[in-house]
């Protein structure tokens, strides 16, 4: 008999009488390991596949910047934005069962202007006070593994910015559950 706590052996998930994978951390992984996950996933499910992820999240709104080596990087870790029909491409074979968006809303921000707030406004002004709470400011740096606390300061065109996107971006909810059945 396999390892009983490897991926390879199927009584391993038997043990957990599984009809149905679930996932909060897909946004959160590198390609490879995305489309593996996502490939593991079918393996696994006997029946369903039940998603919950952030919903069209632009993962460039929550840009950070490390005061450390400079790289930029979505404060969630985020790597990707999911949709439903994003996941309904990725999960080829599998037809949606219900799909429906949840949970406290979030503005969404123009690409325009988001470009324009990256490139003109400093890095210190890209996520406002008003967005994150000081006890939510703390993170670390993926590539140089720095913990830092990302301030704010105030800047006129980033805050332009967020102003002309509230009056060009609506309010979706936060969260998008996805139940895929064989």
């Amino acid at each position: 008999m396999k390892d009983a706590k490897t991926f390879d052996n199927p009584s391993y998930y038997e043990q957990f009488n599984w009809k149905a994978p679930k996932s909060e951390l897909l946004e959160h992984l590198e390609d490879m390991v995305y489309y593996k996950t996502i490939e593991e996933m079918k393996k696994i499910s006997r029946k369903y596949i039940l998603l919950t992820v952030p919903n069209g999240e632009i993962i460039e709104k929550d840009f950070i910047e490390c005061p450390n080596c400079g790289q930029i990087f979505n404060r969630s870790y985020h790597l990707r934005s999911l949709s439903e029909n994003k996941i309904k491409e990725c999960f080829s074979g599998y037809r949606l069962v219900q799909s429906f968006e949840y949970g406290s809303g979030k503005r969404g921000y123009s690409p325009f202007l988001l470009k324009i707030k990256h490139r003109l406004a400093p890095s210190s002004s890209w996520i406002p006070n008003y967005w994150t709470r000081n006890q939510s400011r703390e993170t670390m740096c993926p590539r140089c593994e720095i913990r830092f606390t990302y301030g704010y300061r105030f800047d006129v065109l980033g805050l332009l910015c967020d102003f002309l996107n509230i009056v060009l971006s609506p309010h979706k909810p936060y969260w998008l559950f996805v139940l895929l059945g064989k």
